[in-house]
């Protein structure tokens, strides 16, 4: 089952716990070059990368299922005490800080993309490229990819 439809991939980030995907989800064209579509960012979401953590260890289980109640109402314990912030370690209260800050980027503002267009060089040089050797495509510039 599909959890996002994605535009593009901003790319990966990793802080304490996990890695993390960047999805674009929304975009608008904001015009064209030389028939080459421009794209702005207007909504991303952000993916951890991680194994499904597995509520109940299968040693407490009765039934082999994880309908035990006493396990059940463990798991709804663990997540209650997380949701007001009690219980969590340093490293889940930096983990939430870290990603609390990644969340502050505004890729909606000024941020293009294109799918066929190198827009790390200049108009100049992607015609003078084009007019030389069309393939394989020049590079990218490195100041403009992370």
């Amino acid at each position: 089952k599909p959890i996002a439809k994605a535009f593009g991939i901003v790319g990966f980030i990793r802080f304490l716990d996990c890695y993390y995907l960047t999805l674009i989800t929304k975009r608008v064209k904001v015009g064209s070059i030389g028939g080459n579509g421009i794209y702005s960012i207007k909504n991303t979401e952000t993916f951890p990368l991680k194994p499904a953590e597995r509520a109940v260890s299968a040693t407490s289980t009765s039934d082999g299922q994880g309908n035990d109640p006493s396990s059940m109402l463990l798991s709804m314990w663990n997540r209650g005490k997380r949701s007001v912030g009690l219980g969590l370690t340093n490293r889940e209260i930096a983990e939430l800080r870290y990603q609390g800050l990644y969340q502050v980027v505004d890729l909606t503002k000024d941020f293009f993309f294109s799918y066929t267009y190198d827009m790390t060089r200049s108009l100049q040089e992607n015609f003078l490229f084009c007019t030389a050797q069309p393939f394989p495509p020049p590079p990218f510039k490195d100041m403009y990819a992370w």
